[in-house]
């Protein structure tokens, strides 16, 4: 058997290709035979979710509220505040600066270099 890690191009085992899915085919669905039973107790569902509105608890009115809004409505879509904190960094100079800088470290002084007979 080829190890994980070998079959995809990676070093550390257990990892996926970029690119590749752990569950090409997705989550299974259910039965429609459990789904149906499950669908016939909605109308119950919902009226405990109503009662629980009037608990009360504050925790539980809002759960409730919640889960009433959430799949009245669907759920509210997540935004993402992004800021930079530092100027973008040009990385193919930062990398030519860096290999200039070793070039410059790995020569050696003129007067110390071997000399070749001719």
């Amino acid at each position: 058997m080829i190890p994980l890690a070998m079959m995809n191009g990676t070093k550390r085992p257990g990892t996926w290709a970029k690119g590749q899915s752990g569950n090409p085919a997705g989550r299974p669905a259910l039965p429609a035979e459990f789904r149906e039973q499950i669908r016939s107790h909605t109308a119950k569902a919902i009226r405990v979710l109503v009662e629980a509105l009037e608990d009360p608890d504050a925790r539980v009115r809002v759960a409730a509220a919640k889960e009433i809004l959430d799949r009245g409505h669907g759920k509210p879509a997540t935004v993402a505040d992004v800021t930079l904190r530092q100027e973008p960094v040009d990385l193919a100079q930062s990398h030519l600066q860096a290999l200039l800088e070793l070039a410059a470290e790995r020569r050696e002084p003129e007067d110390i270099a071997p000399k070749h007979d001719a």
